[in-house]
């Protein structure tokens, strides 16, 4: 699973950055074909949109498509 890992910063800013870096340090490291993710407390208080987080990493290449 992946996780957003956020900190002050994710915070204030939003947590699309820290998954983006996740979702591309899990897929490098294990190549799988499919990866859960999940949130933690903080992204959904702040209202961080996991699903369009997904969707945009996708369309930005951080990870392919079908997955």
């Amino acid at each position: 699973a992946t996780c957003d890992a956020m900190t002050e910063d994710g915070a204030v800013f939003g947590g699309q950055n820290n998954l983006f870096e996740g979702l591309e340090n899990a897929y490098a490291l294990y190549k799988p074909k499919m990866m859960p993710v999940y949130t933690t407390c903080m992204p959904e208080v702040i209202g961080d949109d996991l699903t369009a987080f997904i969707k945009n990493a996708k369309q930005k290449g951080h990870v392919p498509e079908d997955l």
